[in-house]
Parts: structure tokens; C-alpha cells; sequence
């Protein structure tokens, strides 16, 4: 199968799973409001504003972006999102007087839902800016490690993860996409490689 339509397959599987959830949430929830009341209503609108958060996630990263951005909108684009609610941004390495251009902003939301998924069991996303124009992401937690696709993307090799997988092969055709770099890097006293997206020369 063309490697480009399997991307876009992978991806509609993977929005589709992450939207499933809280759209059942929402239609259970209603189904019980006769009996259940305020509670079940309650259960329903948090239901419908997850679902609505992750929306603006998927649409910024994989709709064609949302034109520049600041750190502190990525920040509240992303809370609640990331791991599932159980990781949180830290953008302090990134000041927020600094305006990320359209491209990079979506480069750097799909990074940090890929770090979320190097978090199964939460923690903190780092974000920062280095002196030479790179942006580095970095996840922090207990069991924290990079989706194997990601590796195996940056390595050109065959992707097989399928859909829970599929947002490594997707940054890196992105940034070839927008013209920029990405890789992995070794970070002194860090266990887990910091992810690297840096505008092309």
C-alpha cells in the first residue's frame, strides 16, 4: 500500500480512537440524565469539553496548523490533553514573548502529543528554546521513552504500529513537509533523548 495513504488511514483510525471515548461518554450519559440527573449531565459536559480540547489539538496539528502561536497559548491548547490529562507542559524554557511562526507551532504540537505518549504513566513535558533557534522537547516521568516509531521514522525504516503509533511517522513527514529537522538527541545526565526540531538552514 502507498506509504502516504497508509499514514492518512492510521491517522483517521487514531482520531477516531480518540474521540470515541468521550463521544460515549457524552451518549451514556445521557441515556442515564432521566435517572441520574445533575450528575449524569455533569459527567456529559466534561465528556464534551475533553472532546472538544482534543479537537483543537487534532485540528492544529494535523488540519494545516493555526497560524502563529505564543507559548502560553500552546500551553492552554495542550492542557488536560496530553497523556490523557496525566501530563502537563512546562514551557518555562520558552519565553513568551517569543512568536512561534505557523509551522513551527504545529511541529511543536504534535511533538508534545508524542511526548505525552512517552508518558503512560504522566509527568511533565519540557519545552525550550536553545540560543541557536532549535526547539527541544523533552518528556519526564516514571517509565518515560519515545513511541518505537519514532526511532524507527527518523531511521527511514518501514512503519508496522499502525494507528497508536502513527504520530512519529506523521511529525516526521510534517517537518519534511515545512522544511525543517528533526531528530533525537543525547542530553548529559538525561536517560531519555531530547527531541530536537530546528527550522532548516
Amino acid at each position: 500500500m502507498d506509504t502516504d495513504l497508509l499514514l492518512v488511514q492510521d491517522l483517521c483510525a487514531r482520531l477516531c480512537h480518540d474521540l470515541g471515548g468521550p463521544v460515549g461518554t457524552v451518549a451514556g450519559a445521557l441515556d442515564l440524565a432521566d435517572s441520574a440527573g445533575e450528575e449524569a449531565l455533569d459527567l456529559a459536559k466534561d465528556a464534551a469539553a475533553s472532546m472538544r480540547a482534543r479537537l483543537r489539538v487534532w485540528r492544529a496539528a494535523c488540519g494545516g496548523g493555526v497560524g502563529d502561536m505564543t507559548a502560553p497559548a500552546l500551553s492552554e491548547m495542550l492542557d488536560g490533553v496530553l497523556a490523557g490529562g496525566r501530563a502537563r507542559l512546562d514551557t518555562h524554557g520558552l519565553s513568551e514573548d517569543v512568536t512561534l511562526p505557523a509551522a513551527t507551532a504545529q511541529l511543536l504540537l504534535t511533538g508534545c502529543l508524542l511526548a505525552g505518549e512517552a508518558l503512560p504513566r504522566g509527568g511533565i513535558v519540557h519545552m525550550e528554546m536553545t540560543p541557536e533557534g532549535a526547539f527541544h522537547i523533552l518528556p519526564e516521568g516514571r517509565v518515560a521513552a519515545w513511541p518505537p516509531a519514532l526511532a524507527a521514522a527518523l531511521a527511514g525504516e518501514a512503519r508496522d504500529g499502525g494507528p497508536r503509533e502513527v504520530l512519529g511517522p506523521f511529525l516526521i513527514s510534517l517537518a519534511q513537509h515545512l522544511r525543517h529537522d528533526v531528530a533525537l538527541v543525547r542530553a548529559a545526565d538525561i536517560d531519555t533523548p531530547v527531541l530536537a526540531i530546528t527550522p532548516s538552514a
